[in-house]
C-alpha cells in the first residue's frame, strides 16, 4: 500500500504540473497558429496517431500487464515490442503508400498541405511516438512512476519555453502565422521527450536484449491474444474520440475545426488529469486478488469522479472569461463548445475507471461492447447533427454516445461480474479522515 501511494502521488503530481504547464504553452501554440493553423495541427496529428493505433495493435497496456506480473521474461517481452515496432512501422508506410498511390491522401493530410515537410512530419511523428510509447509501457510495469514524472515536466517546461518564444519572435516582427513552425517546434519537443525516456528505461533496464527464442508458440500467442482483445477497444475507442475531426473537416472546413479544436484540447486537459489514477491503478488491479480489486475500484472511482466533476463545474463558469481573453476574440464560439465536451468528460473518467478495470481481469472483451457502441451512436449522431448543426452538433454527439457508453460499461462491471454496487461517486468523511491521518502519519516521519 506504501508504494501505491507514493506512485499515485508522482503521477498525480506529474499530471497536474504538466497539465497546467499544458494548458499555458496551448495559449502561445494556438495564438500562434490561429483557427485555421490549429485545425491543421489537430488534424495531422490526429492521423499520425490514427496509424499507430491501428497497426501497434495495443501493446502498451500488454507491455505494462506482462512486465508486471512476470508471466512472460523480459528479454522475451522486449523481443515481442521490437517485431510489433518494426511491424507497425511497416504498416504505416504500406498504408499511407496506398493512400498516396490512389490519391486518398487527404484521409491523413488536409488538403493543401501534403508537401514533403507534412509526408517527413508524420513519419517522424510515428516513429518517436511509437517508441516512447513501448518504453514507457515498460516503464509503468516496473512501476517506475517517478522517472515517468520527470520526463513528462521536462516536456511541458519545454513547450511552454519554445512556443511561448515562437509567439513573442512572430508578434514581434509581425510574422503571420506560421503551421510548419508550430510542427517543427512539436517535433523538436517529442524527439527530446523521447530520449529522455530511453534515457530512464536504459537506466532500469540496463542488462536487456532481446532474445527471439521462444520456447514454444504459446508465449507469443499469450501477448497476442490479450493485446488483441483489447486492441479492438481501444482502436473503437481512439475513433470515438476522434472521428468528428474528419466529419467538421469534410463539412464545415479546417477553420471550424480549429475552433472546435481549441474546446476539445482543453477538455483532453481535464481527462489527462484524471488518466493518472488508471495509469497508477492498472499495475496493482493486475496483480490483485478480486476482493482488494473491489476496494481499489471505489476509493479510486470516488477520487476521479469528484475531482471531475467539481472541475466540470468549475470550467463551465470560468470559460465564457478565460477562453476569450487568453486565446483571443477568434475562438469565442469554442466557449460552448467547451461547456458541452465538460459532460462528455465527466462520462468517459467515471467510464475510464471500469475500463481499466476489464482490462486487468483480463476481460477486455467487454470493453470492446461498450466502445464500439459508442463508436456506432456517434458516428450516426455526427452525420445527422453536423451537417446541420455544425460544430455545436458535434458536441452534443459526444456528449450523448458517451453517456450511453458509461452506461454499457458500467453494467458489464455490477451485472456481469457481479460487482456489488455502492458508492463509487463521491469522496466520504471517512475517505477525508484517512487521507488526514495519512498526512499526519508522514508529517510525523518528517
Amino acid at each position: 500500500m506504501a508504494s501505491i501511494k507514493k506512485n499515485t502521488f508522482y503521477v498525480v503530481a506529474s499530471r497536474i504540473v504538466s497539465t497546467l504547464l499544458g494548458f499555458i504553452a496551448s495559449i502561445f501554440l494556438v495564438r500562434l497558429l490561429g483557427a485555421e493553423g490549429n485545425g491543421v495541427f489537430s488534424k495531422v496529428n490526429a492521423a499520425g496517431t490514427l496509424l499507430i493505433t491501428l497497426t501497434l495493435f495495443n501493446v502498451y497496456p500488454g507491455i505494462t500487464y506482462f512486465t508486471a506480473n512476470k508471466k512472460i521474461a523480459i528479454d522475451k517481452l522486449f523481443a515481442m515490442a521490437l517485431l510489433f515496432i518494426f511491424g507497425s512501422l511497416c504498416l504505416s508506410g504500406l498504408i499511407f503508400a496506398v493512400l498516396y498511390i490512389t490519391d486518398y491522401q487527404s484521409l491523413l493530410l488536409p488538403q493543401n498541405h501534403q508537401s514533403k515537410f507534412f509526408v517527413i512530419y508524420l513519419g517522424i511523428f510515428i516513429i518517436l511516438n511509437v517508441f516512447s510509447g513501448i518504453l514507457k509501457a515498460f516503464l509503468r510495469g516496473k512501476t517506475q512512476f517517478r522517472e515517468l514524472y520527470y520526463s513528462n515536466i521536462i516536456s511541458a517546461i519545454l513547450k511552454v519555453i519554445l512556443f511561448a518564444g515562437a509567439f513573442y519572435y512572430s508578434s514581434l516582427f509581425l510574422l503571420q502565422s506560421n503551421i510548419i513552425t508550430g510542427l517543427g517546434l512539436f517535433l523538436t519537443i517529442l524527439t527530446i521527450s523521447t530520449i529522455i525516456v530511453a534515457w530512464f528505461f536504459r537506466k532500469h533496464f540496463p542488462q536487456i536484449k532481446p532474445n527471439f527464442t521462444f520456447n514454444s508458440k504459446e508465449e507469443f500467442k499469450t501477448f497476442y491474444v490479450y493485446n488483441l482483445l483489447a486492441y479492438f477497444a481501444v482502436m473503437a475507442n481512439f475513433l470515438t474520440k476522434k472521428i468528428d475531426i474528419w466529419f467538421i473537416e469534410h463539412y464545415n472546413g479546417l477553420h471550424e475545426l480549429g475552433i472546435y479544436a481549441l474546446a476539445a484540447a482543453l477538455s483532453q486537459l481535464v481527462l489527462n488529469l484524471t488518466a493518472t489514477l488508471r495509469t497508477v491503478l492498472f499495475p496493482y488491479l493486475a496483480k490483485a486478488e478480486k476482493q482488494e480489486s473491489i476496494g481499489l475500484l471505489k476509493i479510486f472511482s470516488r477520487i476521479n469522479f469528484s475531482s471531475v466533476f467539481m472541475i466540470m463545474i468549475l470550467g463551465i463558469l470560468i470559460a465564457p472569461t478565460i477562453i476569450p481573453l487568453l486565446y483571443g476574440i477568434d475562438f469565442q464560439r469554442s466557449i460552448l463548445i467547451f461547456q458541452i465536451l465538460l459532460f462528455s468528460i465527466c462520462f468517459i473518467c467515471f467510464r475510464n475507471i471500469f475500463t481499466i478495470y476489464n482490462t486487468a481481469k483480463d476481460k477486455s472483451y467487454y470493453n470492446i461492447w461498450s466502445n464500439t457502441s459508442t463508436l456506432f451512436i456517434i458516428i450516426i449522431l455526427d452525420l445527422i447533427l453536423i451537417p446541420k448543426y455544425g460544430i455545436i452538433g458535434a458536441a452534443w454527439a459526444s456528449c450523448i454516445a458517451y453517456f450511453i457508453g458509461m452506461l454499457i460499461t458500467m453494467f458489464t462491471v455490477f451485472k456481469l461480474q457481479k460487482i456489488p454496487f455502492g458508492n463509487y461517486f463521491f469522496l466520504t468523511k471517512e475517505d477525508f479522515k484517512k487521507a488526514i491521518a495519512i498526512l499526519k502519519q508522514y508529517k510525523k516521519k518528517k
